[in-house]
C-alpha cells in the first residue's frame, strides 16, 4: 500500500467512526509531497480544499486515534514492558489504558508509523486490539 492510500483509507475509516476534526470531510485525494508533508484535498462546496500538512499531524491527533482504534479498555501486562522490575504500591502487575492511547504509545515507537497503521487496515491487526 503506498502512503497516501494508507493515509486515506486510514482517514476515511476514522470519518466512518465519529471522526470530527477541523470541519473536514473525507479527502477526495491525496498527494504525497516529501517524505512528510501531504497535500489533503478535501472537498468544500463543489470544490475542493488544499491543505497541506505532515502526516505526523494527522495520525498522533488524539481526536484522529480516538475515531480510528476506539476507547476500549485495553489491558497492560506490565511484564511484557521493558525494564519492568517492581510491582506498583498495590502488588498489581497490570494496567489498563483506553485502546486509542496504547496504539499512539505504539505508533510513536514504531520505526514506520504509517506501516504501523497499515496492518489494521489489511487485516494484521484489529482496530481496538493489539
Amino acid at each position: 500500500m503506498t502512503n497516501e492510500h494508507i493515509l486515506r483509507t486510514s482517514l476515511n475509516r476514522a470519518f466512518d467512526h465519529g471522526l470530527d476534526w477541523l470541519g473536514w470531510s473525507k479527502p477526495s485525494s491525496i498527494h504525497q509531497v516529501n517524505s512528510n508533508l501531504f497535500v489533503f484535498y478535501m472537498p468544500n462546496e463543489g470544490s475542493a480544499t488544499e491543505i497541506t500538512m505532515s502526516y505526523q499531524e494527522v495520525i498522533f491527533n488524539h481526536d484522529f486515534a480516538k475515531a480510528f482504534w476506539g476507547e476500549e479498555l485495553r489491558e497492560i501486562d506490565c511484564y511484557d514492558l521493558p525494564n519492568f522490575e517492581t510491582e506498583d504500591s498495590q502488588g498489581a502487575h497490570s494496567y489498563s489504558l483506553p485502546a486509542w492511547q496504547y496504539h499512539l504509545q505504539q505508533l510513536a515507537l514504531a520505526e514506520e508509523p504509517l506501516q504501523y497503521l497499515e496492518q489494521f487496515l489489511t487485516g494484521k491487526g484489529v482496530a481496538g486490539a493489539s
